[in-house]
């Protein structure tokens, strides 16, 4: 009732303030006419003292007719209103039509991708029809997370209360168990009122025949077109694959009946029922010619709700087999297709049934179910994906989410392009035409030109110009400011040399003054001038002379360019490279502390082993001669030992001397079967005294390298007596030391040490290898640094590795000089 009198309202004043606008303008016209006429020419006086007279006459008139328009106005409104008092309550109906309540029931969660879309379709086509302004209602029941029966009488009682004063003239149940809801809760708070089903599934003639009230739109997932275009883009699949999860058995029933009779030439697996990980799991390790077929998963074998198109999804993503399924909220997400209806078409059908039942006379009376249509749909990126030819795809089928080629995508801009390029052409051809036009003016811009090319070519500078026929000196606003003259004062070239520093003024004149008799731009010069602050300021000055026919000089043009910021700059630029200097010297004298630090410690580490069997052996000796019949040979051999221990000792620290120096190091031919021999016997009495035993496997191929015998020497008693040191805390096991030697590629030998001791940490693996790093209490840190300098210097490479299950192994890869048997 209120709405249709606010529009009947509506409608009068409109039709009233019309009125009133009208008379306004009516009333306006004599005026407007009247400065038409007087604006055509200039009037006399006594067309102006008539004009005048006609502007308060009109104005007066004006005033009159807007006063008595209000007035009329006021009295219009006021006799609407009383007849709309007498006759409204007579002349409208009782109660104006109410606007049409439609109410959907979606059975699960309103995050369902089919839900959304068949919403949003239902919506958009109520909207563009004669229902735009029907209400719609939506309520999610979530039976997916909450199936008990509790939860349903609940909600039932909710929706109850909820619509007792406002009751639904139509439902839409959102598939097959929002539809079984209402089918048992209707009667309690919507009895009697028409369902409308969308995408209902596995429906039949006979089963709408059965139902009261109720009709829809039949959909189905059919599994066996989508098989079919399956096996017709893997002709070559030999396992079929069924994935589902932990609820809606009935899917998968259906899924199964329909491909039953066609399943027998392919090994089938089914995977229903899994929890999700083991889901994704099993997927991936599918055979590549495999058809993987994915039902409608709302709950997975652990009992978590899933929203069955980020399941799709996922499985999609995780399977290493194309997958497939008829359900439209799938595509998109990663499987190639199927057969299958749209949600959007569906809703848009569920919407055309809504229309046609509340238009009706007879709603008793219900439209017969619409069956929506199906066709193939595929996603072109993943027959891409998968290298699956275009070619076997079914005609009719849609192609999604196809990469447009480059003609489709930039088609409007090379016709454009093309269209530009076609403009310039023309307007090429007719700038050729204004060439002759452009010569005639050259001569008269020559001389402007040349003051532009000054102009251009100079940034934060003062031009100046001086006419020697007239001897007029000319200068821009910016070149007086740069001497501190003002705009008003007289040029002079004395007025500009007066504001040069003294002792530059010599300088600043012979540059200018230099010009004139040459003919060229004259040599640059640079010199000072005081502002008028007191700042002293850098200028940099040039200039060049202009000749006229007869080689007289007629024009002398000039710049002055400050430099200040770059002379600041330099000064600067000498302080910093004197600081610099300093720095460079200091870091010297750093670097060479620690350059004489590394080589004392290097030097401590090398000499200590040599020093300890010095020591030891001088032990021997003393206990060998403390006998009463000492055996002179074994005295002899110690002596001996004493002596070559000396030798390599001394021989150690020429090495490490050569190694900083620039002198080339004195290779030769090298055995690797005498090298290993000569340092076990180094290290027989530390072997016994620390009980290891020892495996030597020496390749039975002589293999020489060339080398400096001594470094490397150096190498594998350093990595023999690590080994040895690193197994002294092993109680549990036995004590193996393993040297061995193998051809390693097309010539390279390799000489592995391995120990059974307790092995290095993963974590410390990559950093063994650096200077001052050690994991022995009494360590240094460079024993290892030196070895990989050593064999690298060789053109070889050390490297480590965990021997299983104990122990380090450290590996020494040397290029080989020959082999021999």
């Amino acid at each position: 009732m209120n709405r249709y009198l606010r529009r009947k309202l509506l409608a009068i004043r409109l039709a009233a303030e019309t009125v009133l606008s009208v008379r306004i303008f009516l009333a306006m016209t004599p005026f407007l006419l009247v400065t038409v006429f007087f604006k055509k020419g200039r009037p006399s006086d006594e067309t102006l003292k008539q004009s005048e007279c006609r502007r308060a006459f009109a104005a007066a008139t004006r005033d009159a007719d807007i006063w008595q328009c209000h007035i009329l106005s006021s009295y219009l409104w006021r006799i609407i209103l009383v007849s709309l008092n007498l006759f409204l309550p007579f002349s409208l109906p009782a109660t104006a039509a109410n606007p049409a309540r439609i109410l959907i029931i979606n059975a699960w969660d309103d995050t369902m991708p089919a839900a959304v879309r068949a919403t949003t379709a239902i919506r958009n086509r109520l909207a563009e029809s004669s229902l735009k302004n029907a209400e719609i209602y939506y309520d999610s029941l979530d039976l997916n997370r909450f199936p008990g029966r509790a939860h349903e009488e609940r909600t039932t009682r909710l929706l109850s209360e909820k619509y007792a004063e406002a009751r639904p003239d139509i439902m839409i149940a959102l598939g097959r168990v929002a539809l079984e809801y209402l089918l048992r809760h209707r009667e309690a708070f919507a009895p009697g009122v028409p369902i409308i089903v969308c995408y209902w599934a596995g429906a039949t003639p006979a089963t709408v025949a059965s139902l009261s009230n109720v009709t829809g739109v039949f959909s189905e997932f059919n599994w066996l077109q989508t098989f079919a275009l399956a096996a017709r883009l893997q002709p070559g699949a030999r396992e079929v694959a069924i994935v589902s999860g932990a609820s809606v058995s009935a899917w998968e029933q259906e899924a199964l009946r329909q491909l039953a009779p066609h399943l027998a030439p392919y090994k089938v697996r089914y995977l229903a029922g899994l929890p999700y990980d083991k889901l994704l799991n099993e997927v991936a390790r599918l055979p590549r010619d495999t058809i993987v077929l994915i039902l409608p998963i709302f709950e997975d074998g652990d009992r978590v709700s899933r929203i069955p198109a980020m399941v799709a999804a996922d499985v999609a993503r995780a399977s290493s087999a194309p997958t497939y399924a008829p359900i439209d909220t799938f595509l998109g997400t990663g499987i190639v297709g199927g057969y299958m209806d749209t949600f959007e078409a569906s809703g848009s059908a569920t919407a055309e049934l809504v229309i046609e039942v509340l238009e009706r006379k007879d709603a008793a009376v219900l439209p017969s179910p619409i069956t929506a249509p199906h066709n193939f749909a595929v996603d072109a990126r993943q027959l891409q994906r998968w290298g699956l030819s275009q070619n076997r795809l079914p005609a009719g089928t849609r192609l999604m989410f196809k990469v447009p080629t480059l003609w489709e995508q930039y088609r409007n801009l090379v016709l454009i392009t093309v269209g530009v390029f076609a403009l310039l052409v023309a307007c090429l051809v007719a700038l050729s035409l204004q060439v002759l036009k452009r010569r005639r003016a050259e001569a008269t811009l020559e001389a402007s030109e040349e003051r532009m090319k000054f102009a251009a070519a100079s940034t934060d500078t003062g031009l100046w110009q001086y006419d020697v026929p007239s001897k007029q000196l000319w200068a821009t606003e910016h070149c007086r400011s740069m001497f501190g003259l003002k705009a008003d004062s007289p040029l002079t070239p004395e007025a500009f040399l007066g504001a040069v520093h003294p002792d530059d003024r010599a300088a600043a004149l012979a540059s200018i003054q230099a010009a004139a008799p040459a003919g060229q731009t004259a040599e640059r010069s640079e010199f000072r001038v005081v502002d008028p602050d007191g700042q002293l300021r850098w200028y940099l000055a040039s200039a060049s002379t202009a000749f006229d026919k007869n080689g007289e000089p007629v024009q002398v043009n000039g710049v002055f360019r400050d430099v200040t910021p770059r002379r600041k700059a330099e000064q600067q630029a000498e302080q910093m490279e004197q600081a610099l200097r300093a720095t460079r010297r200091e870091l010297a004298r750093v670097s060479r502390q620690t350059t004489i630090g590394t080589m004392a410690a290097s030097i401590a580490h090398e000499i200590n082993q040599p020093l300890s069997a010095l020591v030891t052996n001088g032990g021997i000796g003393l206990r060998l001669l403390a006998k009463a019949e000492s055996d002179l040979d074994e005295v002899r051999d110690v002596l001996k030992r004493i002596i070559d221990d000396g030798h390599r000792a001394s021989h150690i620290i020429s090495g490490i001397r050569a190694m900083f120096k620039k002198d080339k190091r004195e290779e030769s031919p090298v055995s690797i079967r005498d090298l290993v021999g000569e340092v076990l016997a180094l290290v027989h009495s530390e072997l016994e005294s620390q009980q290891v035993s020892l495996r030597v496997e020496l390749h039975q191929t002589f293999f020489l390298v060339m080398a400096d015998r001594l470094q490397l020497q150096q190498v594998l008693l350093n990595l023999i007596m690590n080994a040895v040191e690193a197994m002294s805390s092993v109680e549990d096991r036995e004590r193996s030391l393993l040297v061995k030697s193998e051809l390693q590629g097309a010539g390279d030998v390799l000489v592995t040490v391995e120990d059974t001791g307790p092995g290095i940490d993963p974590d410390d693996m990559d950093r063994i290898f650096d200077a001052f790093f050690t994991t022995k209490s009494h360590g240094m840190g460079l024993g290892l640094s030196i070895c990989q300098s050593i064999v690298e210097s060789h053109g070889g490479r050390l490297w480590a590795s965990a021997r299983i299950p104990h122990g380090t192994v450290f590996h020494v890869q040397l290029p080989s000089a020959s082999v021999g048997q």
